[in-house]
């Protein structure tokens, strides 16, 4: 398994830099969460505007990957591109908020126009999870009562826990 991981690494150029942003981020992250330092919020938001990177790189990889998968003429390269446009949208909301707190120095209201990012990509989610759960054989219906009340059901559940 390691070495498979190892050979991987070794053909993939965007696998390697992937796993060094990664180490890089975690060890930033480390530091500012240490105690040692004094990190101010700005050193916070700062990093946190920077860990978006990986959010790009998938957004923009996830999309040339749906392309590979058919793109709109599959199934499952509509379900791989709703996950990269979700993702796209995250960074759109992240780019507002880092740019009204970290350049503009502004505390962002609620709700803001970042908000049309962060809520926005949850449409993009759940149509992918769909799609996915299509491309895998699930037959999702809400004819009956009982499926009905399960898809109301289990997510509350889920968020009481």
């Amino acid at each position: 398994m390691l070495t498979a991981f190892i050979q991987f690494l070794k053909n993939n150029r965007l696998a390697r830099l992937l796993l060094v942003l990664l180490f890089v981020f975690s060890l930033w992250w480390l530091w500012l969460n240490s105690g040692v330092f004094e990190a101010s919020e700005l050193n916070r938001a700062i990093w946190a505007n920077s860990y978006q990177t990986f959010a790009i790189i998938g957004g923009v990889y996830g999309l040339a990957i749906a392309r590979r998968w058919g793109g709109f003429g599959s199934v499952m390269g509509r379900a791989i591109m709703m996950f990269a446009i979700g993702l796209l949208f995250q960074v759109f909301g992240q780019n507002v908020f880092g740019y009204y707190n970290v350049l503009g120095g502004i505390a962002i209201p609620y709700p803001s126009l970042a908000d049309v990012g962060f809520f926005g990509s949850i449409p993009f989610y759940i149509y992918g999870i769909i799609l996915l759960a299509r491309a895998s054989g699930a037959a999702i219906s809400l004819r009956y009562l009982a499926n009905q009340i399960q898809a109301v059901a289990i997510p509350v559940a889920g968020l009481a826990l």
